[in-house]
């Protein structure tokens, strides 16, 4: 949790929680947000890089809900996860350029 103090944002509390099986991290963020929030506030997770992956790809025409619902068996053959694992959202590209497919990225984990 940051505070302002002397006109700069300093770290006022933080707390980490080790995850030994990858069954654990949804206790594991729910800890750590349990933890460092008593009122209802935005939390930020910082999730190494190790623990995602990212794959750019062409952004079908469905809904923003259909997508995300696909991305699991669309992406499957990406990635190194199985599909029954697989969580996953994406953000779209600001800007596409004409005569060009819209493009996607896709965050998995």
């Amino acid at each position: 949790m940051f505070k302002k103090q002397s006109d700069r944002w300093m770290v006022h509390s933080s707390h980490s929680v080790n995850v030994s099986e990858q069954t654990d991290y949804t206790a594991a963020i729910v800890a750590c947000t349990n933890e460092v929030s008593t009122d209802i506030c935005a939390v930020n997770l910082v999730i190494p890089h190790y623990f995602y992956q990212i794959v750019q790809m062409d952004k079908p025409n469905l809904s923003d809900e259909e997508i995300i619902q696909s991305l699991p068996w669309t992406t499957k053959d990406l990635v190194d996860i199985a599909p029954e694992n697989i969580v996953a959202d994406f953000i779209d590209y600001p800007i596409t350029l004409t005569m060009q497919s819209s493009k996607m990225n896709v965050l998995l984990r």
